[in-house]
Formats: C-alpha cells, structure tokens, sequence
C-alpha cells in the first residue's frame, strides 16, 4: 500500500548507524519496502546512533532538527532524503512498526 505523502516518488535511501549498514529503504511510487542490505542508493543517511535511528523511525525526531544536532548526516540526493523521512512520518503509528 502506497504512502500518500510519497505517491510519485521513487528511490532508494540507505540507512546507517555509524559506519554500519542498517537498512534499505526502497520507494516506487510511494510504495515502501525496507529490506536489510547495502548496495546502490540515491541517498544514505547516516545516523550517530541507533536510538536517533529508532526515534527518526517512530517519528519522534524530525530529521531536519536531527541535522542540525549532527546527529544525522546524509549523502548523495540530500532533498530525496528528507522527502522520504518526512513522508514516513505520515504513517499511522501502527504501520510504522
């Protein structure tokens, strides 16, 4: 079931924990699927730690304030990035897991 916020995007963003893979987040037309695994990405964020992880995840720390406490960095396509973080946050918290 495609995510409305993120309905005509399409991506993939990589997450990791420091210098570990974490995830993959993969985007087509807003459908998300996060899978384990390294690889290809339009976009990495890299986070200081698992729980800026965890509260990105639940939505409990907007992704431009964890930038600006350096807890979160990104690399490559920094604007499809935050898009997709953003549009995760629009998730009812039981599909969010």
């Amino acid at each position: 079931m495609p995510v409305p916020a993120l309905v005509g995007l399409t991506g993939r963003l990589r997450i990791d924990i420091g210098s570990e893979v974490a995830s993959m987040i993969e985007i087509s037309d807003g459908a998300v699927a996060v899978k384990p695994g390294d690889g290809e990405a339009d976009a990495v964020a890299i986070c200081d730690s698992a729980e800026t992880a965890a509260a990105l995840r639940r939505g409990h720390l907007n992704p431009i304030v964890a930038i600006l406490q350096g807890r979160l960095s990104l690399q490559g396509d920094p604007a499809f990035a935050i898009k997709v973080m953003l549009g995760l946050r629009t998730m009812r918290p039981d599909a969010r897991g």
